[in-house]
């Protein structure tokens, strides 16, 4: 036996007002390498600052800028105490170490000391940057292998990629 349905013309608007709710807070997916606007903000959710431990990140993009594909430009966070991360960083010329702390999407990045060996520019603007997008820190976001960091303001600053 073949049942029938009969939809009023409000059951059918219902339908179709939950469908557009649900379409809206889909995830976007993309084969670009980056498919989140720059304003987008990308937020962590369930325990994020897991996401962060023991992963090597390699800087891609600093300010909407594409960086080479070097390396050693890396960001690596463990475990400290009292729930507090280590993190330890490099663009390729000194050493930056820090602690920090995600707490749901908010990281706090502070206490960091860097050496001083002078580099030359590039890389020295370059390494100057970076050590401002650190101390700017204010929100982070994982998805997948990409990791996003966000100023205070939400505008991103950078994107890494878990290098495997």
């Amino acid at each position: 036996m073949i049942t029938t349905r009969r939809y009023t013309s409000r059951s059918v608007a219902a339908i179709v007002f939950a469908l557009g709710a649900l379409s809206a807070c889909a995830e976007r997916v993309s084969s670009a390498p980056d498919p989140w606007g720059a304003n987008d903000v990308v937020l962590g959710v369930g325990n994020p600052a897991q996401s962060l431990v023991g992963t090597t990140w390699v800087l891609r993009a600093l300010d909407d800028e594409s960086m080479t594909r070097d390396s050693a430009r890396t960001l690596r966070f463990e475990p400290a105490e009292n729930g507090a991360l280590s993190l330890s960083t490099t663009v390729g010329c000194n050493r930056i170490n820090g602690r920090a702390q995600a707490i749901g999407s908010r990281l706090r990045v502070d206490a960091l000391m860097q050496t001083k060996m002078a580099c030359a520019d590039p890389l020295g603007a370059l390494e100057a940057r970076y050590a401002s997008l650190l101390a700017e820190a204010g929100y982070f976001g994982v998805r997948g292998d990409t990791l996003w960091v966000h100023n205070d303001r939400f505008t991103r600053r950078a994107r890494y990629e878990a290098r495997r």
